[in-house]
């Protein structure tokens, strides 16, 4: 059999239009891919009513099997050319797209159906691996050598354009047509672009004797583990970041999905030709600080907007990590080896999102996410480190640069030594029922929750999300509806709602709803406290220096409510002026404004409609103002239902009016 060599490599000004088409395949073969991202979680742990093991399992099957599968797509890259590695790539994801069909189909036998849809997910992996693993031989060998971080970045961009439309198309196709459609893209997409790899120009392999696998290993190990802690920031936003806009009430989750994508490319294509400049550790160095910001963003997010832009900032941290450290590790190996090399590489990234993948653990009365940088990392470091001090007789192409990338290793790594943050599991009360199984059973409902709810109540200015939380929170307890109260605690601490005030709120309401109400709430608080780390350093205590009292104002009132009712019910008259207005409306921990709010929320969810007019008069006297009141009716109306809302809106017409605002 004849063997050629590569073609002389085009000139810098035409690597554009040489890589489109390659770029071009790689968007397609991982479009597919990102269709899936936003939609497998739910549709393992909603769809098939499994638990969180197996949901981490399909999850890391697919980065499973393109570890393993890398020598081998390297190896048909460099030894039978990168264009037989691109088609087997597609042809394998195609296979993948029918397996998961065939999964939901048989999703009547949950077991069978996952069994299946594993072998999907490990196909697709091993379809990854040959796709890009292929395809940046491919454009290597079309182009000059002085431009190999251009190659991988813009490649790699294509790849993340597929992940920044195929994670919101994913979304909605799911939406609107389910798994199976998911099922059809995964399978007809590929298909489609082989008539165009076909036309394609063949590249023959490179005639000399070529490295081992365990040779490119040793040469590339450096540059690789750098880029497999880079990839931790990207494994938290592919796994966890639906799962967080989920547990958060957050609507568009696959908006992080895009922020990250998004600013990765348009950083690749403002910067990609850094590293081949200016060397590609130096610019690891820089990007890894960046990343690091991004996930502490993330870790901090009390809204979808600061999310976003920890997704944006993650993205772009890590854009030029993976080709910085790639040029390093393509110039540890000889030419006619690299798509071993490509393949060895990005195997560490499979590695670190396989073996340090993030792990979720969800049920069906809760969703944890646990951080993902954990203090192990500092036993990593040490040992790393021990590592690198002892490689000194290393093959000198194995040491290009060897120092500087393990300085920027050991760099990223210190970042996220001691950032480990984990999120305690709220046990023994439920969560919120998650989009997925509100769905299953009533699609309208959810339908107008996404879009009145979510999508338009919460955002409107009348109150703002403090005060939305805390009426939200009064109406829940008022009417002993718990199920939803985790969650709205968790949003109200988000919200700015302190500890002491949420203990206060549910205080006042034993008074104003009733004691078993109130008891019922501190489960669902005492295990989000608990999960917040929560103390009781940060809780009102029981007693203590009172806000001062309007003696004149309590005096007329008193007196009013003991002449109507003194003589048949002295108790009720003096409790209400010993426990309330004397001691409970004077705790300092709820400013009087916010303690108004909670009686007034609660009054009209419960539909005590003689009550209002005394207390919405108290609370305007506390601050509160029209234009709030006419917000809580209207938001009152979603938690409390049309009905106690217009039952209400009179009384709080009448209040407004003879005040003459």
């Amino acid at each position: 059999m004849s063997v050629t060599t590569v073609q002389e490599p085009v000139p810098a000004a035409s690597i554009t239009v040489t890589l489109l088409p390659i770029m071009g395949v790689v968007f397609v073969g991982f479009l597919v891919i990102g269709m899936a991202m936003p939609v497998l979680p739910l549709h393992v742990h909603d769809g098939l009513g499994l638990g969180t093991f197996v949901v981490g399992l399909v999850a890391g099957s697919q980065f499973a099997a393109s570890l393993i599968s890398r020598p081998w797509a390297g190896h048909v890259s460099d030894a039978h050319g990168a264009k037989r590695g691109v088609v087997i790539g597609l042809s394998a994801a195609t296979v993948a797209g029918l397996l998961y069909l065939l999964s939901f189909v048989l999703r009547g036998s949950p077991l069978i159906s996952v069994v299946i849809l594993l072998a999907g997910r490990a196909l697709l992996g091993g379809a990854e691996s040959f796709i890009i693993t292929a395809a940046v031989s491919w454009g290597l060998a079309l182009v000059r050598s002085s431009n190999t971080g251009k190659v991988i970045a813009w490649i790699g961009s294509a790849l993340f354009a597929a992940f920044a439309l195929g994670a919101p198309a994913g979304s909605a196709i799911y939406s609107a047509y389910g798994f199976t459609a998911i099922s059809l893209g995964t399978a007809l997409a590929p298909l489609a672009v082989l008539p165009l790899v076909a036309l394609l120009p063949a590249i023959a392999p490179v005639k000399h004797a070529r490295a081992s696998f365990v040779e490119v290993i040793g040469a590339v190990w450096v540059p690789g583990l750098g880029s497999a802690l880079g990839s931790v920031g990207f494994g938290a936003v592919t796994t966890f970041v639906a799962l967080l806009f989920a547990t958060k009430g957050w609507a568009n989750g696959w908006m992080a999905y895009t922020a990250y994508a998004l600013a990765f490319i348009l950083a690749r294509v403002f910067f990609s030709h850094l590293p081949d400049r200016i060397g590609g550790a130096r610019v690891a160095v820089v990007c890894v600080g960046i990343e690091a910001s991004g996930q502490a963003l993330i870790w901090l997010a009390v809204s979808p907007e600061m999310a976003l832009a920890g997704a944006a900032l993650t993205g772009f941290g890590f854009s030029l990590v993976y080709p910085g450290f790639g040029v390093e590790a393509v110039r540890c190996v000889p030419a006619q080896s690299r798509g071993l090399a490509m393949g060895a590489y990005t195997a560490f990234l499979d590695l670190a999102q396989g073996a340090r993948k993030p792990r979720p653990r969800i049920d069906r009365s809760r969703i944890e996410t646990q951080h993902p940088f954990s203090g192990q990392f500092g036993d990593g470091v040490v040992r790393f480190a021990r590592r690198v001090a002892a490689d000194r007789k290393a093959p000198s192409h194995g040491r290009i640069s060897a120092m500087r990338t393990f300085a920027a290793t050991f760099f990223y790594l210190c970042l996220f030594a001691d950032a480990a943050v984990a999120q305690t599991p709220i046990k023994g009360v439920n969560a919120m029922f998650n989009p997925e199984d509100i769905r299953a059973v009533a699609p309208g409902l959810e339908a107008y929750a996404q879009k009145f709810v979510i999508g338009d109540l919460w955002k409107r200015p009348g109150l703002s999300p403090r005060d939305r939380s805390i009426v939200t929170i009064a109406a829940l307890i008022a009417r002993d509806q718990t199920i939803e109260l985790p969650r709205y605690l968790t949003l109200a601490l988000d919200n700015g709602v302190k500890p002491s005030e949420i203990s206060e709120i549910i205080t006042h309401l034993a008074f104003y709803t009733g004691w078993a109400n109130a008891i019922n709430a501190i489960p669902a608080a005492r295990e989000v406290f608990k999960s917040r780390n929560i103390g009781a350093d940060q809780l009102p205590s029981s007693s203590g220096p009172q806000l001062p009292l309007d003696e004149a104002a309590e005096k007329q009132r008193a007196t009013r409510v003991g002449e109507q009712f003194g003589q048949f019910t002295p108790s009720l008259v003096q409790y209400t002026t010993d426990a309330l207005f004397r001691d409970l409306w004077l705790r300092p921990a709820l400013a009087p404004r916010d303690r108004s709010l909670v009686t007034v929320s609660a009054l009209i969810a419960t539909g005590q409609v003689a009550q209002i007019t005394y207390h919405l008069n108290r609370a305007m006297d506390n601050g509160l103002t029209k234009d709030d009141a006419g917000e809580v009716l209207g938001h009152l109306a979603f938690y409390a239902g049309w009905p106690n809302a217009f039952s209400a809106a009179p009384v709080v017409k009448d209040v407004i009016e003879k005040r003459r605002y």
